[in-house]
């Protein structure tokens, strides 16, 4: 991506358990895309981590990609930090389906 070039990034979503399950961040995902499709944001980046499996799960089934992983200590423990990107300048909109 150039420098200065617009992108949006996906921060610190987190849904209760008691209301997981539920479709929430399926729903809040798609809302963020559609809202970064209609102000011409041409893609979308967050991090997530190892630990957060659903989580990645349900990026990859919303046609984000996983790009590559970076070793971090998070406190007393290491973990792998894991950046996915959604290009939004394609023609389908794989948040849509699924």
């Amino acid at each position: 991506m150039k420098e200065g070039a617009l992108q949006g990034e996906l921060r610190r979503m987190i849904v209760s358990p008691e209301y997981r399950r539920r479709g929430i961040s399926t729903s809040l995902v798609r809302t963020v895309v559609a809202h970064a499709r209609k102000n011409g944001v041409p893609s979308i980046f967050l991090l997530t981590t190892q630990f957060h499996i659903a989580a990645r799960q349900l990026y990859k089934k919303l046609g984000w990609v996983e790009q590559s992983k970076t070793w971090k200590q998070l406190g007393i423990l290491g973990g792998w930090i894991l950046p996915f990107k959604l290009d939004l300048t394609g023609a389908e909109d794989p948040t849509v389906s699924g």
